[in-house]
């Protein structure tokens, strides 16, 4: 047993030791390829040339020099689509590039967050071209930081006649952070999606009593750009992807019945397939005149009613189940299988 424990312990202290030997190693292998990702990333470049620029020569007569800046990059790229008995209706494909540049002058304690102080949003060139992006990105940090020097003098003006017994800093250091995350991209073909709404929402003629049948898709990428002087420099890709089916009948009471199953997943690959697609769109028509057949309550009944049995049947089983999947897809619709029930009139 003793000399188990040795061994054990000596185990226990070569691989100690290997690990402080191999982890520097393994940090230099990430920033290198972060400096890599970086360089070949025109947004970045262009962001880090400006604000090294501006943190060595943003000066102007009878204005201080700014004691920080930033940059705020959202790159989004949204693909929208919607089809209605069986036909397209509309789909939109955009791209924007929105940018934040904030410029502090005076210091920690009071600066210039005021009034014209608060930055500067202007759009960027979607291309590669460096050349333009950083002329552009001059153009805001220059009209940001010229804001900044006409609110700072009215801030500090208005403080004077305020007389605030415990005055807190304006603006806090926080330690600088660097991560470069891969950029992601909207690999969809739109041709395949609008298909599926098209001939998922032609299955209404199964059913001649429904008013509206319509399906829709929200398709969303962001990469989300930081950058200061504090020595901050983040990039942050995400998706987004969304579907919805929907239909509505009046039953012969007049009851307005809907129901609207949705989609929803951070990866493509977990959204419905054509085929799955279709066959909840089925299942739809088929629970929409499951309701308008379903009896009428006759008792009546007068006083406040919370939820119907459905609704509280899919929140309970379908939106907030026991085992929760994670950002899996979420089909509130084809999950949960709904009864035959009294319909209240």
């Amino acid at each position: 047993m003793k000399l188990r424990k040795m061994r054990s312990s000596s185990a226990i202290a070569a691989m100690a030791a290997l690990l402080v030997l191999t982890f520097p190693l393994i940090i230099h292998a990430q920033e290198k390829h972060a400096g890599l990702d970086a360089a070949s990333d025109p947004v970045l470049r262009a962001l880090q040339a400006e604000l090294a620029r501006s943190k060595a020569q943003l000066k102007m007569d009878n204005v201080s020099a700014p004691f920080y800046i930033e940059y705020r990059v959202f790159d989004v790229e949204q693909f929208e689509a919607s089809a209605a008995f069986g036909a397209l209706r509309e789909q939109n494909r955009t791209r924007l590039r929105l940018l934040r540049a904030l410029v502090r002058l005076g210091d920690y304690k009071v600066d210039s967050y005021y009034s014209s102080g608060q930055g500067v949003s202007d759009i960027l060139p979607l291309d590669g071209d460096e050349l333009a992006l950083r002329h552009q990105i001059w153009l805001a940090t220059d009209q940001a930081y010229k804001g900044a020097g006409e609110a700072l003098p009215g801030k500090q003006s208005l403080l004077k006649n305020l007389n605030v017994e415990q005055p807190v800093d304006d603006f806090a250091k926080a330690d600088a952070v660097q991560s470069i995350g891969p950029v992601a991209k909207m690999d969809v073909e739109p041709a395949k999606w609008i298909t599926m709404l098209e001939s998922a929402t032609s299955v209404y003629k199964n059913d001649p009593q429904i008013e509206t049948f319509g399906a829709t898709l929200s398709f969303i990428t962001l990469n989300e750009y930081f950058m200061n002087t504090e020595g901050t420099v983040t990039r942050q890709g995400s998706t987004h992807y969304m579907m919805t089916l929907g239909a509505s009948e009046q039953a012969k009471d007049g009851m307005r019945l809907d129901r609207s199953p949705q989609y929803a997943s951070n990866r493509v690959e977990e959204m419905p397939t054509p085929e799955a697609f279709q066959s909840d769109a089925l299942k739809l028509v088929d629970q929409m005149k499951q309701l308008r057949e379903a009896p009428v309550v006759e008792e009546d009944y007068r006083g406040p009613v919370l939820f119907s049995y459905v609704f509280r049947f899919n929140c309970s089983q379908c939106a907030w189940p026991k085992a929760w999947p994670g950002p899996s897809s979420a089909n509130f619709g084809s999950l949960c299988q709904q009864p035959e029930e009294p319909r209240a009139s």
